[in-house]
């Protein structure tokens, strides 16, 4: 009889465990968590910390334009028709919108009654900015179709995208366009548009009242790191143009005309014109500051958070998040850069 007992147990017990993790999962997955593999719930339990994303993890993914920067003036985004109402050039104007529309993987749908973007959040919300100021994107989204030459798709390691595209309004002519991190392109700008035009960076475009000129790479630089600190996700977008038969001559030495791209942005060929910066609103998920406390003060758990964007914007977005309490604020290693 013990020898039975003995035997027996070995054999069921496997099957025993496994219909208890099924159970579990199935419980896990009426609660809105999806569970892969039978043994996560209970490797869960030897979990120690737990590394998140901002977006759409912590934040809903959900954007809209709070701000934007344009010839070298700061706009609060207050109403649907703002940027048609601050005094912008008609050249600024159909640079956002190209830079916008050329520049994007997010699509225009049908929805139910209206047109609507669909695909990455930060996209989409671009998308709807110029969508609210009655700009017509399902029909100017379409103009880029056949005359796409080459593109760099966005990706964490680049930290921006880029694409080059036989502009239907002047025929002959490759605009490039870029957008990413805003310390990343001002890096590849030694010009950018201003009130009076297309200027140096380096020029001095208003005085404090001190009588210190400010330049505007520095006035740049300051807009950015204040919209970050609010927190708000900001883009920097630029442009440049080649004529058709130099871009030709030079997508000719490469296997492909994204291989030509890519190597003339990296090695800082093409000289970009910087167009301005728009900063992104990006509300952090309601249950989130409990769910954090309650992994941290219940569980025990150490909650670490990894973003992509301006350092400014994931420390604000942690403190709102409470993964960064007041204790912790200044720490050395409380907020460090990957690199």
């Amino acid at each position: 009889m013990v020898v039975l007992i003995v035997v027996a147990i070995p054999e069921g017990l496997p099957l025993t465990v496994g219909v208890s993790l099924a159970f579990s999962v199935g419980k896990m997955f009426n609660d809105g968590i999806l569970v892969r593999k039978l043994d996560a719930p209970e490797r869960l339990a030897g979990c120690e910390e737990i590394l998140c994303g901002k977006t759409a993890t912590i934040t809903t993914n959900e954007m809209t334009v709070a701000h934007f920067y344009l010839e070298a003036n700061q706009f609060k985004n207050a109403r649907k028709d703002t940027f048609f109402h601050c005094e912008l050039t008609q050249e600024t104007i159909e640079l956002v919108k190209d830079s916008i529309l050329y520049n994007c993987s997010a699509t225009v749908e049908m929805g139910e009654t209206t047109f609507a973007p669909a695909g990455n959040g930060t996209e989409v919300g671009l998308l709807n900015f110029l969508q609210d100021a009655d700009i017509p994107i399902h029909i100017l989204i379409q103009r880029k179709q056949g005359r796409v030459r080459a593109s760099i798709p966005f990706s964490t390691r680049l930290k921006y995208s880029a694409v080059a595209v036989e502009h239907p309004d002047r025929p002959g002519q490759i605009a490039i366009y870029i957008k990413g991190a805003p310390e990343i392109i001002m890096g590849m700008c030694p010009q950018a548009l201003a009130e009076a035009g297309i200027i140096n960076i380096e020029e001095p475009i208003r005085e404090d009242p001190n009588g210190a000129a400010t330049t505007y790479r520095e006035d740049f630089e300051q807009k950015v790191h204040r919209l970050a600190g609010q927190p708000l996700r900001v883009l920097a977008c630029a442009y440049t143009e080649l004529h058709q038969s130099e871009w030709q001559a030079q997508a000719d030495q490469y296997p492909s005309a994204s291989h030509c791209l890519n190597d003339l942005v990296t090695a800082g060929r093409l000289q970009f014109i910087m167009i301005g910066a728009f900063a992104l609103r990006d509300k952090v998920r309601a249950d989130v500051r409990s769910a954090v406390r309650f992994a941290r003060d219940d569980a025990q758990l150490t909650v670490r958070m990894l973003s992509g964007d301006h350092i400014e914007t994931a420390t604000a977005v942690a403190r709102q998040a409470g993964i960064i309490s007041g204790a912790d604020r200044g720490g050395t290693y409380t907020v460090m850069h990957a690199e």
